[in-house]
């Protein structure tokens, strides 16, 4: 390859050389330029999407805390159907629900069957002290001693 370079003339020498590096480059530029270059590119994308999901969850979470103090973070400040459903379970109440029927916007009508006396006076303390007030009550007793069937009518205050 040597001696074929050296054979060419002084002017084809030039050429081939100028031709040599105008290839290098071309190489250059199409293996190692563009693709660092596109690179960069979706690079930048990426870095500003996940800058606009950072500033979305800076704002969910600012929501999130307004709206828990508009609630005077109760965890319990959902619906009266969500209300009893966890503190019926929290008293151990659960399986003497036998139907809780909205009444209302803010109300909320609950029937126990077979329920154990103490544990619904625990229930309707708790209930009191999450701002929700008894507002009718009709208490049957059974025949089992300590077990009670009750229908409530509960609001929000």
């Amino acid at each position: 390859m040597k001696d074929w370079f050296y054979g060419l003339a002084t002017r084809e020498q030039y050429l081939v050389g100028g031709g040599t590096v105008l290839g290098a480059c071309i190489i250059l530029w199409a293996l190692v330029w563009t693709p660092l270059q596109t690179g960069s590119v979706e690079l930048g994308q990426r870095v500003a999407n996940q800058e606009k999901l950072l500033a979305n969850l800076y704002r969910a979470e600012a929501l999130k805390r307004t709206s828990g103090s508009r609630q005077g973070n109760n965890p319990r400040a959902g619906s009266m159907v969500v209300i009893v459903d966890q503190t019926t379970r929290a008293a151990g109440l659960q399986a003497a629900v036998t139907r809780n029927q909205p009444d209302g916007p803010d109300g909320i009508r609950v029937t126990l069957k077979d329920a154990q006396f103490d544990a619904v006076v625990r229930w309707l303390a708790d209930l009191s002290s999450t701002g929700v007030i008894v507002e009718t009550v009709s208490v049957d007793q059974t025949r089992q001693p300590g077990l009670v069937n009750c229908t409530l009518v509960l609001r929000r205050s």
